[in-house]
């Protein structure tokens, strides 16, 4: 189960929504027991905070996050604070970011000399297939994984569970349980936490004409090359 954090940044004081935050996890926690994996999406809503971002986490680690994300916006710097207070605290919280992330190399320094993200998370639709797989292969250099990110998007929802197929560092799909009723997919079923693949050409979807002629067409804008 993943949910979102970073109550502090937009809807509430800060301190008060680092109090709800905390509060949050550990009903959650206490509601699922052991039985589920928790993460957690902060949306950079500890952002120029690292007191507040280290509270969280240490005031969390006995509910035992599975991962941490965006705990604060991209930065080597914050992000080395941080995993030095973990390992000296043995929280083995895993850090995921990176959807902000345009090129592969820009995950360099987060990998090397140590790791610093345990869970890289390029968009799927902005890196595509040949981008996310190079990350993908640079997590599993660094003993990291890849779950690219993705949001609002039925397709990028697909895009996500073909790269996992094909690249063993790719771990799972983001799915947020978006839809486009102009789309029909077919051969992907989702029982138990895992998806089928569809074995058709492509990512195996095709257009509902009739919907899209009624719903689209007209906002219709045709690209062409040259």
């Amino acid at each position: 189960m993943k949910f979102k954090l970073g109550r502090g940044w937009k809807w509430m004081e800060k301190d008060a929504g680092l109090k709800r935050d905390i509060e949050v996890v550990r009903e959650v926690r206490r509601a699922l027991r052991s039985k589920i994996k928790i993460l957690v999406d902060a949306n950079n809503g500890y952002r120029d905070d690292f007191d507040r971002a280290w509270r969280l986490m240490a005031q969390t680690a006995d509910s035992k996050l599975h991962w941490m994300e965006e705990i604060f916006p991209e930065n080597v710097e914050m992000y080395g604070r941080l995993r030095d207070r973990m390992e000296q605290a043995e929280i083995r919280t895993l850090i995921a970011d990176g959807e902000n992330v345009r090129e592969p190399g820009e995950f360099a320094p987060y990998l090397k000399p140590r790791r610093l993200m345990d869970v890289l998370q390029m968009d799927i639709r902005r890196g595509g297939f040949l981008t996310n797989l190079e990350v993908a292969r640079m997590a599993e250099a660094a003993g990291a994984v890849s779950v690219p990110h993705n949001w609002g998007s039925q397709v990028g929802l697909y895009m996500g569970l073909h790269l996992a197929k094909g690249a063993r560092a790719v771990t799972a799909a983001e799915d947020d349980r978006s839809t486009c009723d102009a789309i029909v997919a077919e051969g992907y079923t989702f029982t138990n936490g895992h998806y089928t693949v569809s074995d058709a050409p492509g990512l195996g979807i095709r257009v509902n004409e009739q919907v899209y002629g009624e719903k689209y067409r007209a906002k219709e804008v045709v690209l062409s090359a040259g």
